[in-house]
């Protein structure tokens, strides 16, 4: 295959997993200055990598969300989660991955990243179905365990995530 036709066969699947706005959206952003880089998002990531046949395309997206929480890369993530949704993930999957990722890669590295979850629209995927495992409002230290628990379980019960002061966490509906 060559690289025009992985080109066109990347682009269609990166259409289809987030969507034609958000993909041209994203090509456009840094202008002809990033169209090298995205010429090469869409035929070796997503034409090639992302089109092989050894994993179904779900799991690809569970894994991303993985690599972008540990590297810490949220608006990576935020594109992600709904490629994740879109290719048929719950967010008890998405969470249970945050979960590995706090165990494996450190709990600031899985914490940071349900911040970047839209919950907030009464249409959120994420928020759909999914019952609160915990009482709200629900207060808790910044830096702790509670913190990654909390933001987790915001981001897949239709609450909220506040920060007040500095050192402190509240999830509210």
């Amino acid at each position: 295959m060559d690289l025009k036709e992985l080109y066109e066969r990347g682009l269609k699947l990166r259409r289809s997993l987030f969507g034609k706005e958000i993909v041209d959206r994203r090509m456009s952003a840094a202008g002809e200055f990033g169209e090298p880089l995205q010429q090469i998002v869409n035929a070796y990531c997503y034409g090639d990598t992302w089109s092989r046949e050894g994993l179904p395309n779900r799991t690809r997206s569970l894994a991303v969300l993985a690599i972008t929480a540990a590297i810490n890369r949220p608006n990576e993530f935020r594109v992600h989660m709904n490629g994740a949704l879109n290719n048929g993930c719950t967010p008890e999957e998405i969470r249970e991955v945050l979960l590995l990722v706090s165990m494996y890669c450190g709990i600031p590295a899985a914490a940071g990243m349900p911040q970047y979850i839209d919950t907030s629209s009464s249409t959120s995927r994420i928020s759909s179905g999914v019952q609160p495992l915990l009482s709200a409002p629900f207060m808790c230290t910044r830096n702790s365990f509670g913190r990654l628990i909390a933001a987790v379980i915001a981001s897949t019960a239709r609450l909220r995530v506040r920060f007040g002061s500095p050192s402190r966490l509240q999830v509210s509906p």
